[in-house]
């Protein structure tokens, strides 16, 4: 049987670059494919709830539907020789979902980790009105917290690092495959 490719779960906080380098890691294999979550979660056309600080039952439900589907996609893809390349945000539940998959190795955890202040900028940069300037600030230093104290138990399991303050997308996706080499 020949060997399956490298896959990866990219996650981190707004204006890290996730979905930039995700579809860079997927689009330099033979074969890739970049699994969006939050497109899986917009597929909802009746109910849908929006990330919040409240992390409600119907919230954390709706997140770990679409980050099944996105592990199924994993795996049947993965399965048929293509690179899957899944790109997700950071919650306060803990991407508790992608547990067994980076741990059992179907797949290499990846936290991308800018400075809080670069992301701020990045985020900054995208947005047009003052009031979604502060918004986005707002939910950048929000979920860094978040993420910094989840990064013990992710790195426990086996997810990877990458500070990508000083790096393009295409270095941060050249130091994600390094990982898995």
């Amino acid at each position: 049987m020949p060997e399956l490719p490298a896959s990866y779960v990219v996650v981190g906080p707004p204006a890290a670059g996730k979905s930039t380098v995700a579809r860079l890691l997927a689009g330099s294999a033979d074969r890739g494919v970049h699994v969006p979550v939050d497109d899986l979660r917009t597929m909802v056309v009746s109910g849908l709830v929006l990330p919040n600080p409240d992390w409600s039952p119907a919230l954390v439900g709706q997140v770990t539907a679409a980050r099944r589907v996105a592990l199924a996609a994993l795996a049947f893809y993965r399965t048929d020789g293509f690179r899957v390349v899944i790109d997700d945000f950071v919650d306060p539940p803990g991407l508790r979902e992608y547990d067994g998959a980076i741990s059992g190795g179907l797949a290499t955890g990846v936290v991308l980790r800018p400075d809080p202040e670069v992301a701020v900028a990045r985020a900054r940069h995208r947005e047009t009105t003052p009031e979604g300037a502060a918004y986005i600030t707002e939910g950048v230093r929000l979920v860094f917290s978040v993420l910094d104290d989840l990064l013990p138990r992710l790195t426990s399991i086996g997810w990877q690092v990458v500070d990508n303050t000083d790096l393009d997308p295409e270095q941060t996706a050249a130091a994600i495959q390094a990982l898995s080499q």
